[in-house]
């Protein structure tokens, strides 16, 4: 990766002193190649999803990651992003401006506690609730999530009890629009099985029983208007 972003970074700069033959000053190209970098790749991302709009026109559209959070979120019983990652996002806003939808990742790793887990996840999904509320209608929010904890290496490790109400039920109580279940392709012919048998079984269970006690409360609590959405203060 740092190699990738010298390449970029090298390349920019002899672009800024090729349109810029006046400009000897080093710093001062840099801010030209820095300034006509981020130009560039704004164009790219808002232009992008205006492409991809114009093809697909019943489609939401946005990118996927978006909004981002520390990894460590949750490590020490945080339930928010980083503020420098919050004005990350913030600076962001083009991208959500043309994006139908967030689409946030709540893929989990093994290097932390389930409680840890849980919290990684409501704080990526706190944040992707605020950036939501800066629209109105507020935009909806897909969460990409997985069901197995290293699919490229192994071929039947799949999230426990408790990583799955992070990941499935506590989306659903946040009033998250709906989850995305993705994986790797990899040795996919011997874990198919595993994961039809998964789904079949346990897992399909209970996103079923979650769709149908949130179904349930909309109805008798909220009378057909928006949805219930549970406290965040508890685990």
């Amino acid at each position: 990766m740092i190699c990738v972003i010298k390449i970029f970074r090298n390349e920019s700069i002899a672009k800024a002193k090729a349109d810029h033959p006046t400009v000897t000053n080093y710093t001062e190209i840099e801010k030209l190649a820095e300034k006509d970098f981020n130009e560039a790749a704004r164009k790219f991302f808002v232009e992008t999803i205006k492409l991809g709009r114009s093809l697909r026109t019943h489609a939401k559209w946005g990118f996927y990651g978006f909004p981002y959070c520390n990894y460590n979120a949750g490590k020490n019983g945080t339930r928010e992003c980083w503020k420098k990652y919050q004005d990350w996002n913030d600076k962001m806003m083009f991208i959500f401006n043309e994006s139908d939808a967030l689409f946030p990742s709540i893929y989990l790793g093994s290097n932390a506690t389930s409680e840890e887990r849980f919290l990684y996840v409501q704080a990526v999904l706190n944040e992707a609730r605020r950036i939501s509320r800066k629209f109105n209608p507020p935009k909806p929010i897909y969460a990409y999530t997985k069901i197995e904890y290293d699919p490229l290496k192994q071929i039947n490790d799949f999230y426990n009890e408790k990583d799955l109400c992070s990941t499935i039920r506590q989306p659903a109580d946040l009033g998250i629009d709906g989850i995305i279940i993705w994986s790797s392709s990899r040795n996919i012919t011997l874990r198919c099985p595993h994961i039809q048998e998964k789904m079949n079984g346990g897992i399909g269970s209970m996103i079923s029983n979650i769709i149908e006690e949130h179904e349930g409360c909309r109805k008798t609590r909220c009378k057909e208007h928006g949805k219930c959405v549970w406290s965040t203060n508890s685990t």
